[in-house]
């Protein structure tokens, strides 16, 4: 309904430019909410009630067969590592895919890998591209904050929180984005 108006209304929109960028974000606003309301949508229909064991390298490779990547070579340095998650974390790995390939300037390759430290278990989804910057940092996931819908890496984010996990970006500005994925103590485990 609201794009129908939107429709009717572009003819009449005032040559002012002030009032012209206003409009524009009211209208990203509005795309912005549109999304909420179908991740939450997705996410009641997708989810299952209980979390499941799932190989991380299927995952990844899932999240890639559903991706068109061009000349960017993703490599993987998975092992036998599984997390205990939600089905949506292939939503995480195409948004930061997504991410890397749409932000990270000229990418030459993404690398995603599991390690284990004494407390915790750490994905790192990583490219070498052009960073971010250290005042973008903790703003990159904050609704609506980004150059296309901004709803990528807030999406992930909460995805994520859903199954106690956390992320943060750890990349070096001039040397690539490093998002890390911390996995918590019993949910995570290597297989075999």
């Amino acid at each position: 309904m609201i794009y129908g108006y939107n429709d009717l209304l572009l003819d009449q929109i005032p040559e002012d430019p002030e009032f012209r960028q206003n409009y524009t974000r009211m209208m990203k606003a509005v795309e912005c909410i549109e999304k909420q309301v179908n991740f939450t949508m997705d996410y009641l229909d997708t989810c299952s009630p209980h979390s499941d064991w799932y190989s991380l390298e299927s995952i990844v490779q899932e999240a890639l067969s559903g991706y068109a990547i061009t000349n960017v070579p993703v490599s993987t340095d998975l092992g036998n590592a599984e997390i205990l998650a939600d089905p949506l974390m292939t939503k995480v790995f195409v948004n930061l895919i997504d991410n890397a390939v749409r932000h990270g300037g000229n990418i030459t390759e993404i690398r995603i890998t599991f390690t284990v430290s004494e407390d915790h278990g750490l994905i790192a989804i990583e490219d070498d591209g052009i960073g971010v910057p250290p005042d973008e940092k903790s703003r990159i996931f904050s609704p609506g904050y980004g150059h296309n819908t901004g709803m990528g890496l807030y999406l992930t984010r909460m995805i994520l929180a859903t199954v106690g996990f956390s992320i943060q970006e750890a990349g070096r500005e001039g040397y690539g984005a490093r998002f890390e994925i911390r996995v918590p103590p019993g949910h995570y485990r290597i297989a075999g």
